[in-house]
């Protein structure tokens, strides 16, 4: 964690790659020493999902070892209190679309931070509008082969849009690493290579309704065509992430 926190205050190139590797190297011992730490398999998770962002976030993996630590360190002890611990692993859940338990984790995260300390209450709502934004879309649009509306939110990542497929089911399109000149409008038609579908179904809302709608995670634009024409290189910019703790 220490190491981490030099890493924010430093801008040599060469010193951020060494500390990134000590503190994933300790971060791993830590967990080898220790494997009931809750603390430990939290600071891995942290390693990870950093890891994830820092290496442009093609490697889907370390998201998922990092959610996987989250969840092993909430089996530890008091963690599943750990308001913080929440608040990252729904936002590792996020990232990876696992929106039933980012959701949970943010529900979680409100809980134990009832005075709203790390900002845990923003991030539920920011994602309860999300969600509810793209299953209106995704409900309420009839156009065939082409972007019928966008979806503004809070939180800017990612670039979200409804489409419609040829079978003329609407789903949501989710672009990561997006710089601010990439965007959709109404009318575009766009194409996924290897398009990864995620289903959302009988998602619960703290509002107590209930959504369901199919999702199409892309990591980075250069996976889309936009009306004939791959994105330029501008048009790109790495997501950048910010780990709660007290």
């Amino acid at each position: 964690m220490l190491l981490r926190a030099k890493l924010m205050d430093t801008s040599d190139a060469a010193e951020r790659v060494e500390l990134r590797k000590k503190s994933s190297q300790l971060a791993h011992e830590a967990v080898e020493l220790d494997p009931t730490s809750g603390a430990a398999h939290s600071c891995l998770g942290n390693s990870l999902f950093l890891e994830f962002f820092n290496t442009g976030q093609m490697d889907s993996k370390l998201l998922t070892q990092a959610c996987d630590e989250y969840r092993l360190a909430l089996q530890c002890g008091k963690e599943y209190r750990n308001a913080d611990l929440h608040l990252n692993a729904g936002a590792a859940f996020r990232y990876e679309e696992n929106y039933s338990e980012a959701l949970e984790h943010l529900q979680l995260a409100v809980k134990y931070d009832p005075s709203d300390v790390i900002g845990s209450h923003s991030r539920l709502a920011s994602l309860t509008k999300f969600l509810s934004s793209v299953a209106a879309g995704v409900q309420n649009t009839a156009v065939v082969a082409r972007v019928v509306s966008t979806i503004a939110h809070d939180e800017g990542v990612p670039v979200a849009s409804v489409i419609m497929d040829v079978e003329g089911d609407c789903v949501a399109l989710c672009v990561y690493n997006c710089a601010q000149t990439f965007s959709f409008f109404v009318g575009d038609t766009v194409a996924v290579a290897d398009p990864h579908v995620i289903e959302v179904k009988d998602l619960e809302l703290p509002s107590s309704s209930t959504i369901s709608f199919r999702s199409i995670r892309v990591p980075n634009p250069s996976m889309v065509s936009r009306n004939g024409n791959l994105p330029k290189p501008t048009q790109m910019a790495p997501s950048h992430l910010k780990i709660s703790a007290l």
